[in-house]
């Protein structure tokens, strides 16, 4: 019936969703931004580098073995219990063996590598302090590491390992600390890739373990955005609009022309009209049939 006061009620409406939607967008882009600026590695949900290995090695074992190996075993252990370098992170430790020695527990923590003759680490033989200036160099087989120290003497240590999968454990954690890789030859993983025809194991394992690691702070943005952006819209577009409604809309309404805002419109005017007639016609003729039957009798 006020189609002017429909129109006015709908723009201002929509003018004022439209503006919390674009002031929400902004909001959750800037949400996307924060997440990009920073990666908290110290989030209780992220895997970090054992809990990815920690994966990876279980998605290895076959169902009818047992899981539980010294590995997985140490990485239940606190850094408390170190007895070297405590303020230190454990990055790897298991048991190696050393060429022309026996097998040691060896603990690799962000700046020494030690070893010890049991795996409760009391009685530690010795260690090595490591940093970007330590070089390890590998066979292709994936069985050998020689660690080379920089210190007064230089030495070498020629480090022995049972699988394939311990080596690329330690071939990683060693890349992790910062240990330099020296490969006499200048063969690249991927040249070792060309020239046999077949994958590297390292070069895959770095791969598989990258991927881990970013697929698990991949699930936090996205549980951090499912948790946010409902909230955001809820708050910023329902519940806002909702207030506007209630305090604002007339307002916006009684700041117009009320007599253009009241205009009838011409459809529903001359509809109304002839309503009217029509009822003034069929009125009329009640007055004159009540009269006429009034006069017969």
């Amino acid at each position: 019936m006020y189609p002017k006061l429909r129109e006015s009620l709908e723009y201002i409406l929509t003018e004022h969703v439209e503006k919390r939607q674009r002031k929400v967008k902004n909001k959750i882009k800037e949400r996307i931004e924060m997440e990009n600026a920073y990666m908290n590695t110290d989030h209780e949900d992220f895997l970090g580098l054992k809990g990815a290995m920690r994966l990876m090695e279980d998605n290895n074992v076959p169902k009818n073995e047992s899981v539980e190996t010294p590995k997985t075993r140490s990485l239940t252990k606190t850094k408390s219990q170190s007895t070297f370098h405590l303020n230190s992170n454990i990055v790897q430790e298991g048991w190696i063996t050393i060429r022309n020695s026996k097998m040691f527990w060896f603990v690799l923590t962000d700046f020494n590598l030690s070893w010890y003759k049991k795996e409760d680490k009391k009685s530690r033989i010795a260690g090595y302090d490591v940093n970007p200036s330590t070089v390890m160099q590998y066979d292709l087989t994936g069985t050998q590491i020689t660690l080379t120290f920089s210190n007064k003497k230089s030495d070498e240590m020629e480090l022995l390992f049972q699988s394939r999968d311990d080596f690329n454990r330690w071939y990683d954690a060693f890349s992790i600390v910062g240990i330099v890789v020296d490969d006499p030859e200048r063969k690249s993983l991927l040249t070792f890739e060309e020239q046999n025809g077949k994958p590297n194991v390292l070069l895959t394992h770095q791969t598989e373990l990258i991927r881990v690691l970013v697929d698990s702070y991949i699930k936090i943005i996205k549980k951090n955005l499912k948790d946010i952006i409902p909230k955001l819209l809820m708050h910023g577009v329902i519940n806002n609009t909702r207030e506007f409604l209630t305090s604002e809309l007339h307002v916006s309404i009684l700041a117009q022309d009320k007599d253009e805002l009241l205009q009838f419109d011409p459809e529903a005017e001359r509809l109304h009209k002839e309503l009217t007639e029509k009822f003034d016609s069929c009125k009329e003729a009640l007055t004159m049939i009540r009269k006429i039957a009034t006069d017969s009798f």
